[in-house]
């Protein structure tokens, strides 16, 4: 259960502001112990949740640039990086979605909350014409103003959706 869950924080903790894993433990006293007075190091959670910790690592790295610009636009405007759908938009049911939030302007991002979950509800809002909403993983494209239900099986994957001009 542990594997699974410091999985989905790292998914989840990707798209905060601030992103790390720090503390202090004296190692495990058995080998596979993870939760307490276990290991710190994410190699040491296991292959499967290695790889998926490793990929959302290097995703929340290659936004270093996009992360940067919305921290100087939260600096100089006062504008949030992490903010609640309604405040980019007008949906009614962006209200009630509040499991899921904005990450800058283009990430939509709805963590995985339940344990060994296979799918969960994500609400898009609705977008101008000419966008869409594209699953980060997946590459499909949604449209907005609607619920979606998302598989949550892969461990590796969760629903990330991102802003995007249609071509």
């Amino acid at each position: 259960k542990f594997r699974e869950l410091i999985v989905r924080w790292f998914q989840f903790g990707a798209f905060c502001p601030i992103f790390r894993l720090h503390g202090h433990r004296d190692g495990a006293k058995d080998h596979d112990r993870c939760a307490t007075e276990g290991y710190n190091e994410v190699w040491e959670f296991g292959d499967e949740a290695f790889a998926a910790i490793s990929d959302v690592m290097r995703l929340r790295e290659s936004l270093r640039p996009y992360v940067q610009a919305g921290l100087d636009l939260a600096h100089t405007r006062g504008t949030p990086l992490l903010r609640p759908m309604v405040f980019d938009f007008g949906d009614a049911e962006c209200v009630n979605a509040t499991t899921q939030y904005m990450f800058g302007e283009d990430y939509l991002v709805a963590p995985v909350l339940e344990y060994r979950g296979v799918s969960r509800p994500v609400f898009l809002p609705t977008l101008p014409e000419g966008h869409s909403w594209v699953h980060h993983y997946t590459g499909e494209t949604f449209e907005g103003g609607t619920t979606h239900t998302v598989p949550t099986t892969n461990l590796s994957q969760f629903p990330l959706f991102k802003r995007t001009t249609k071509s």
